[in-house]
Parts: C-alpha cells; sequence; structure tokens
C-alpha cells in the first residue's frame, strides 16, 4: 500500500494499493495564539495514526520540499524530516519526488500550474471530487509512486 503526501500546513494525502482508495486533506495549523511549531506536534500524531491504522503501508511518497524563504521552507523541511524519521522507525520505505517531475508526469510540462494539475487530474480521476490542489497533489503523488517506485524493478534502496 502506497501513502503519498502533499507537505503543507494543510497536507494533501493519497492510500491506496492498487488504486487510490482514500484521499483528502488534513490541516496542522497551529491554534490561535499557539507558536508555529506546534503544527510538528499535530503532524506527527496524525502521521503516526495513518501508519498504526494502515499497516499495510510499505511506501510513503512526498513532495521535496523547496527552499521558499524562511517560514515555509522550516515547515515543509521540518514536515518532511518527520516524514523520514516515523518512516526508517517503522521500517517502511519513502521517496520524495520533485515538483516539476511530478508536474511534467501529470501534465506533460513541468512549468504545469495548479490548474493544469486539477484538469489532467479531473481527466485521469473522473468521478472523484478534489478537496483542492494539495488533495490533487497527494493523488498524482501517489499515481507516480505507483507507476515508477513501487514496483519490484524500480524500488528503492532505504531505509
Amino acid at each position: 500500500m502506497i501513502l503519498a503526501i502533499d507537505l503543507a500546513t494543510k497536507t494533501g494525502f493519497a492510500l491506496g494499493a492498487d488504486s487510490i482508495t482514500l484521499s483528502g486533506t488534513q490541516s496542522f495549523a497551529p491554534d490561535k495564539g499557539a507558536l508555529p511549531a506546534t503544527r510538528f506536534g499535530k503532524f506527527n500524531r496524525w502521521f503516526a495514526l495513518m501508519l498504526r491504522s494502515y499497516p499495510d503501508i510499505s511506501l510513503v511518497a512526498y513532495e521535496m520540499p523547496h527552499y521558499r524563504g524562511r517560514p515555509a521552507t522550516e515547515c515543509l523541511v521540518g514536515l518532511a524530516t518527520r516524514v523520514q524519521e516515523q518512516c526508517v522507525e517503522a521500517g517502511i520505505r519513502f521517496v520524495s519526488v520533485h515538483s516539476l517531475t511530478l508536474k511534467k508526469f501529470a501534465t506533460g510540462s513541468g512549468r504545469a500550474d495548479k490548474a493544469a494539475m486539477l484538469v489532467a487530474a479531473v481527466a485521469q480521476w473522473p468521478d472523484k471530487k478534489f478537496a483542492d490542489d494539495n488533495d490533487c497533489d497527494a493523488c498524482w503523488l501517489w499515481q507516480y509512486a505507483h507507476d515508477n517506485v513501487a514496483t519490484p524493478e524500480k524500488r528503492s534502496t532505504n531505509p
């Protein structure tokens, strides 16, 4: 089973074995007046619950963090670190996917915008109602991991 996550304060996720059976978004926004770092505790609890609730997860794919400026970078790198840490502890393989790679996979162009990603997603999954662009990106991450990483001949070596 593959769990794909589009890391952000509002994280998109997609889960499934041969096809996506569950997807959506989860918010890790700090409570009013709380330190921004509280998002990491919220994420840790949610991610650990996902791993416990779906013990067949054998691969986690996530979008590689980009360096967009201090607060956004701290958030994305912090979330990616927590994915890696929990996957290593659980013995689950993980892979990060660059956004340009994902955009090219989904649309044929590494420069595609969010609207183009959604148009391609609606064509790929015509019966799916996407919560937002985070859900959409997570579904594309799932599909990328399914097609390019999860097959036995393309297995990565971590952990």
